[in-house]
């Protein structure tokens, strides 16, 4: 693992994934006349491009992957399905996103299914 710290993320279906950032963190924010304004979706987007923090990581074990989070809100998650990442050269991740937010570039597992039941004796 290419950082000491990290965070684990479980999906509704079981799934767990593992994530560490690893670019800067840039928020995006549109208003009009002072007050913030926040588009449907489907009509906005924004390419970011990021270099990485960590360049040596493991490419059988980790993905590049981008997301957007709200950081205001109170339970601070990252949304992966509204940003699609395009690594370009060997350092740099171009990421689209389609509503405004917080973004980054992350170091991703792929998921792995963990069992939510127990068989306990």
């Amino acid at each position: 693992m290419p950082f000491s710290i990290y965070s684990v993320i479980t999906f509704r279906d079981g799934n767990e994934m593992e994530f560490e950032i690893n670019s800067r963190v840039v928020t995006v924010e549109l208003g009009r006349d002072g007050r913030r304004f926040v588009p449907s979706q489907g009509i906005f987007h924004v390419d970011i491009e990021f270099e990485h923090i960590e360049k040596n990581y493991n490419r059988d074990e980790w993905n590049v992957s981008c997301g957007v989070t709200y950081v205001a809100a109170s339970e601070h998650s990252w949304d992966f399905d509204a940003c699609t990442a395009l690594t370009v050269g060997t350092n740099i991740t171009r990421c689209r996103c389609n509503q405004p937010g917080t973004y980054a570039a992350l170091l991703t597992t792929r998921p792995t299914y963990v069992s939510l039941s127990c068989v306990c004796e």
